[in-house]
């Protein structure tokens, strides 16, 4: 069974507020966390100094997307995720797609 987690909602980085009731919105955070596990670097979260993926200094390299996907992998199991394989492709304009194919223990 999984358990879902929430948070606060986050847009472009920010704290969301509702228009409508002025208030912050709670809403599921697998998405972000993984998000933040994928751009944060190892060394950030100071209760599990060893997390984050690092992918803005890999796309700065010359790293197949093998080694990307098993990075994530192997990031996110860590973190209580089970994981499949992701999925890592970069598209003609340079940017970065990923599906990591995890879902919360």
């Amino acid at each position: 069974m999984s358990n879902i987690v929430y948070d606060l909602k986050q847009v472009s980085n920010d704290l969301y507020l509702n228009p409508i009731t002025g208030d912050f919105e709670l809403v599921p955070s697998d998405n972000q966390h993984i998000l933040d596990i994928c751009q944060s670097f190892p060394g950030w979260w100071k209760n599990a100094l060893t997390v984050g993926a690092g992918l803005p200094n890999l796309l700065k390299s010359k790293v197949s997307t093998g080694s990307v996907e098993n990075l994530i992998k192997a990031q996110l199991e860590a973190d209580g995720y089970q994981v499949g394989r992701p999925v890592v492709t970069i598209e003609s304009n340079g940017k970065l797609s990923i599906t990591p194919n995890a879902i919360r223990k």
